[in-house]
């Protein structure tokens, strides 16, 4: 694979530190990628198109029951609705952003999304919202699977994230650990008393963990305090 830096003067969606766009090659063909001007971004296409795209990606990749419902066509309807109504939200985060949000897109000749990535920061979790890095969706097309695409939609998305949060976390599907390993990302650690706080609270947020999902964290300032251990005992005090 082959990353040609190029342009200048590209107005960005993040107020994070910009992300230069620049060519991605590949043995499926070359991507551009780049984040969406300011403009684009705050448009309700821009949001439905980029939920159709990590929605019609992930539930091919998952064997989450939940997901896996929309692959029937008799759910078709409610998929629609589910992606709709998402796209809405996505779009109001758009409108309510602090400027810690980032969108990379890539995209191949014909102009059509091949990978994606969103992040911003947490809001599930007290606190978290202005020091952790959450990244929210990330997917490649199937045609560009293991090209690197992915490695270097999150490499990217973190470098420019890194001055304004000390950590990042997601909820990856737990097929896809070996992907963040190779990353750095280490699974939430139950031996670890504030991590153990943030799994108990995460277990009763979400229906998918930890049957279908791991939650992992990197450092991105390592000489910060880690996020789970400024939470945990906030999570405590509210009796969580």
């Amino acid at each position: 694979m082959e990353i040609h830096n190029q342009y200048s003067n590209i107005q960005f969606a993040s107020k994070c530190n910009p992300i230069k766009p620049f060519k991605f090659t590949t043995k499926a063909g070359e991507l551009r990628v780049f984040e969406p001007s300011a403009e684009e971004v705050k448009t309700p296409e821009f949001a439905q198109k980029i939920v159709d795209f990590f929605f019609n990606n992930f539930t091919k990749d998952t064997n989450d029951p939940a997901w896996l419902r929309f692959q029937r066509k008799e759910n078709e309807s409610l998929f629609k609705k589910f992606k709709k109504d998402y796209a809405e939200e996505v779009h109001q985060l758009i409108m309510e952003d602090d400027g810690h949000a980032t969108f990379l897109v890539a995209k191949d000749i014909d102009n059509n999304i091949r990978g994606a990535i969103m992040t911003h920061g947490v809001d599930e979790i007290p606190l978290m919202k202005k020091i952790v890095m959450y990244v929210a969706n990330i997917a490649t097309d199937s045609k560009f699977r293991h090209s690197g695409l992915g490695k270097i939609l999150m490499e990217k998305a973190m470098e420019a994230d890194k001055t304004h949060f000390t950590d990042v976390f997601l909820v990856g599907e737990n097929c896809a650990k070996g992907f963040y390993d190779k990353l750095g990302f280490k699974s939430l650690d139950k031996n670890d008393l504030s991590q153990k706080k943030i799994m108990n609270y995460m277990k009763s947020m979400r229906f998918d963990y930890p049957d279908y999902v791991t939650l992992f964290t990197k450092p991105l300032q390592e000489n910060r305090q880690r996020w789970y251990d400024v939470v945990a005992p906030i999570l405590s005090s509210m009796k969580i």
